[in-house]
């Protein structure tokens, strides 16, 4: 329930605003003819090229921009997923709880062997921090600007807390 209101909330703004990606601002400066240093593909670290042929790392869709869809998903999941182990388990640990990643060296799926060029540790701390990460995330894939997913955290606020509720109301209390 959560992902498809934060899906459905996003858009109905999406139809509203219709911004432009990064991207296609990208893409069109200086009529595609400026030149741009940017990442210039696995193993070829950075390069300069005409800004039409730009490409992101991450494919990027074709639908606008303003809110983040995956910013209202990631903040929704996390609320839900806190709201749950709260009423399912008595558990109150947003504060204490640490969510720990590691990547390896080289241990890239992209540029195996090369990056990252050191271990990498990272720590998320609470639900908060989480659902943080994965929206700005976006943004730093360039997906996104910033606008965006702060538009997105302020539009679905609540609505993973709620997608529990009508969850919990569905199963008429029963455990799930």
């Amino acid at each position: 329930a959560t992902e498809y209101d934060a899906v459905i909330t996003a858009w109905k703004e999406k139809r509203k605003f219709d911004l432009v990606r990064p991207t296609t601002l990208i893409k069109r400066r200086g009529k595609g003819k400026e030149k741009i240093t940017t990442y210039g593909g696995p193993y070829q670290g950075l390069k300069e090229i005409r800004s039409r042929d730009f490409e992101s790392y991450h494919r990027v869709m074709p639908h606008s921009e303003y809110p983040s869809g995956s910013g209202c998903i990631c903040m929704g999941e996390a609320q839900y997923a806190l709201k749950y182990l709260q009423d399912r388990h008595g558990l109150y640990l947003d504060d204490e709880i640490v969510f720990e990643l590691e990547f390896k060296k080289g241990s890239s799926k992209n540029e195996p062997g090369v990056t990252p060029k050191e271990d990498i540790k990272v720590n998320i701390y609470g639900f908060e921090g989480l659902y943080k990460l994965c929206g700005e995330s976006r943004l730093w894939g360039g997906m996104h600007f910033t606008a965006s997913i702060d538009g997105a955290y302020e539009l679905c606020q609540g609505i993973g807390e709620k997608g529990y509720e009508y969850v919990t109301g569905l199963l008429n209390e029963e455990p799930f």
